[in-house]
């Protein structure tokens, strides 16, 4: 609960202050986003965080980091943090973005962007069944493809 109540807080705080960050240059900018993000953490009480902005129209693209594990070893930005559900939101709001550009559908077949990267993906009793995947499907859950961490396929890593 606390990783929300921080997420939240820190787009708050960032669509607060983005007007006034519009007439900063970048370096202030990254300055007072760093502040706020550093206040959040220490307020909440986070352990660790990772906290990546990227915006063309503020020219700022950071990674803040904070924390560090029971064996000492900082966070960095390069540090694998697992994001559970999160993922999902991300996901469909970039999938509806392209939607709106125009850039692809929700009834477009995932093999069509994908291509043999998926190649034998969907396989139920020896009928391959990837080509018949949309986008749709991925979004709503309704594929029929296996939960990776729940029904890990044999042999996988």
């Amino acid at each position: 609960m606390k990783i929300r109540i921080l997420i939240l807080g820190i787009l708050v705080a960032v669509f607060l202050i983005s007007s006034h960050l519009k007439g900063q240059g970048p370096q202030t900018r990254t300055k007072l986003i760093k502040e706020v993000f550093h206040t959040y953490t220490q307020e909440e009480g986070v352990h660790n965080a990772f906290f990546q902005i990227e915006s063309a129209k503020l020219e700022i693209n950071e990674s803040f980091v904070f924390g560090a594990f029971k064996n000492g070893n900082k966070v960095t930005s390069n540090t694998p943090f697992y994001t559970a559900s999160i993922g999902k939101t991300f996901t469909a709001a970039a999938i509806a973005q392209l939607v709106d550009a125009g850039k692809l559908g929700f009834n477009d077949r995932v093999v069509d962007y994908l291509g043999d990267m998926i190649s034998g993906l969907h396989v139920i009793n020896e009928q391959d069944y990837t080509n018949e995947l949309k986008i749709h499907h991925l979004l709503n859950h309704t594929s029929g493809l296996a939960d990776y961490f729940e029904d890990k396929p044999e042999g996988a890593q």
